[in-house]
């Protein structure tokens, strides 16, 4: 599937309109006025007043739905497509009922094969509270003939009201190319910048994020040391700041391995700890010899992912063992012995569990408390390493997903019942066009911080080409990330085109040349929260005092007894235990 130029808007913001703000003549319509509703929820005819037209069709979306197509307004197919038409979808909306809480509701716009569902066009996006016209146009990559093709909208998100009138899917063949045609584009709810949520996101990180210290500088007789000199220099951030990184590129590409070393203070391997690479590539010394290059720069690694449990993330031999359960729990009880043995002690926290939401193959042939036990095994293997589950659709897709969210949430409460102590909540943030509203992420945030876990966003990238967009919204997500307490890390899924899943959303291009959302990265890692080089003079009591961002510091005193270097850290005792009071001596 690809659509090009897909682009949709969050109303009620600011919208970025196409030069263009008609519809152009000449379009072959593939489908008539006739619709159709289907599935769960009701749909009737309105009458509209004081806009372009004079009808539409409500339709009423109970709480019962999981997925999108759960709920369609389906239209006559006309005409089908060719591989390269231009095509323009157009059309009026409002939501009139909405749980979420910028009031708005959301829907897919879908072409599809009317048998096979193959998508052509499958996007999703928010649908505000006031009529607007929509315009989005998308460049075929496939043929469908008209008793092939399928144009819809799927509505299935929970309880909530849309309307729709003067639905358009117009073909211009090759006559036009998209960049003739009007679009809507993209934005977010926060993306204004007088938004009410940054001064308290500022007001959080000033709390959160910021530690005061105080340096009580002695001589060697004890005796304070009076205007001596303290100068401070920030190493890293506290906050974990990272990507998914490859350990065979690391080792192999030295460009790729500066760019590690000079952007993150903590990684995840993308594919090496999987289940099917890991016992592939035995005996990995090269992450082993990753990891102590990482260790000797003090950079964090994470690892992912322990059970991926389905058997298609699996090693292959393991399907074999489906209808023989205990040989089945045996196989991957042996893995999470031999993985977190290998890793024992090297790692910060374990990707223990992945997408159990849509993956749930080895729960069913199991039962579902097996979960439970696969956190037990982990800590009984290796102690100290933090314990996380890990899903996609909780922070992302305008945050809509409530069905996926709400078996997160059961599913954390459901391992810890049956004994599996969960230390860490990952959640992905894999994002396009539909970007979740920044007041919307910090309810989400809200909301799974009420079962006092920490929070890592663990897979986070933006795949889009609207750049200024992407930028921005690096910025904001950033920011509202970096407010939470609970959150302790964002990762992003890679950083460079040549090793990322999704190009568009990395960093730096193919030619290593930095993309603007990977400048935003470091200005607010390396300039906004940094905190600069200073010195400061102790006084009378010998004690100088010190506020910055939480993290670890390079200090150097200078007295008339000499010169005194060594490391501190900036952190809040109450989360640490320990003093804010550090005693050096000198001229030892």
């Amino acid at each position: 599937m690809r659509d090009l130029k897909i682009l949709f808007t969050l109303t009620g913001l600011l919208i970025f309109a196409h030069s263009h703000s008609q519809i152009p003549e000449g379009g072959i319509l593939l489908i008539s006025e006739s619709h159709n509703f289907t599935g769960s929820g009701t749909s009737s005819d309105v009458a509209v007043e004081g806009q372009p037209f004079s009808s539409a069709v409500r339709t009423s979306i109970g709480p019962d739905v999981t997925n999108m197509w759960d709920s369609r307004l389906s239209f006559e197919t006309i005409e089908g497509i060719s591989n390269g038409d231009v095509i323009l979808i157009s059309f009026w909306a409002r939501t009139l009922e909405s749980v979420q809480e910028t009031g708005e509701g959301v829907m897919t716009i879908c072409i599809e094969h009317r048998t096979t569902h193959s998508k052509e066009l499958y996007r999703r996006m928010p649908v505000g509270r006031d009529w607007r016209q929509y315009y989005i146009p998308v460049t075929s990559s496939t043929s469908l003939a008209a008793s092939d093709a399928a144009y819809s909208f799927h509505l299935g998100s929970p309880r909530q009201v849309l309307e729709f009138a003067n639905v358009k899917f117009i073909n211009y063949r090759r006559s036009l190319s998209a960049e003739d045609l009007p679009v809507t584009r993209a934005t977010y709810a926060g993306r204004e910048p007088d938004a009410p949520w940054r001064e308290e996101a500022a007001a959080r990180i000033r709390k959160h994020r910021r530690g005061e210290i105080e340096i009580a500088v002695r001589d060697k007789t004890g005796n304070p040391a009076v205007n001596a000199e303290v100068t401070i220099e920030m190493v890293r951030h506290d906050f974990g700041f990272g990507s998914a990184i490859s350990g065979r590129m690391f080792e192999s590409n030295p460009v790729y391995r500066e760019k590690v070393l000079e952007l993150f203070n903590e990684v995840v391997f993308e594919n090496d700890l999987k289940w099917g690479p890991f016992i592939s590539n035995k005996p990995n010394e090269y992450i082993t010899r990753t990891i102590d290059a990482l260790d000797k720069r003090n950079i964090r690694v994470r690892g992912h992912a322990v059970v991926w449990p389905s058997f298609r993330y699996s090693p292959s031999y393991l399907r074999d063992h489906a209808d023989d359960p205990d040989r089945l729990r045996s196989e991957i009880e042996d893995h999470i012995k031999d993985v977190t043995t290998f890793t024992r002690g090297r790692l910060v926290d374990w990707d223990v569990l992945n997408e159990p939401y849509s993956e749930q193959e080895f729960q069913m042939i199991l039962g579902y408390e097996v979960m439970a036990d696969w956190f037990r095994l982990v800590r009984k293997y290796d102690p100290d390493v933090k314990s996380y589950i890990n899903d996609f659709s909780i922070i992302s897709s305008l945050g809509m997903n409530t069905a996926h969210q709400d078996h997160y949430y059961e599913t954390i409460q459901f391992i810890e019942e049956n004994g599996g102590q969960i230390d860490g909540i990952g959640m992905q943030g894999h994002m396009g066009y539909d970007l979740t509203s920044i007041t919307q992420v910090y309810s989400i945030l809200e909301r799974f911080a009420s079962l006092g876990k920490e929070i890592k966003i663990t897979e986070h990238d933006i795949q889009m080409q609207d750049r200024e967009l992407q930028a921005d919204y690096t910025r904001d997500f950033m920011t509202i990330l970096f407010s939470h307490p609970s959150v302790r890390a964002l990762l992003n899924w890679g950083f460079w085109t040549g090793r990322h899943w999704r190009p568009d959303a990395a960093f730096y291009d193919d030619d290593w040349n930095i993309r603007p959302h990977g400048r935003v990265w470091k200005e607010m890692v390396f300039e906004q929260w940094w905190t600069p080089g200073t010195t400061v003079t102790t006084d009378q009591n010998g004690v100088a005092r010190f506020e910055g961002y939480l993290g670890d510091y390079k200090y150097r005193v200078n007295c008339p007894e000499g010169e005194h270097n060594g490391s501190i850290r900036v952190e809040h005792p109450y989360s640490s235990g320990l003093s804010n009071e550090f005693i050096i001596s000198t001229g030892d």
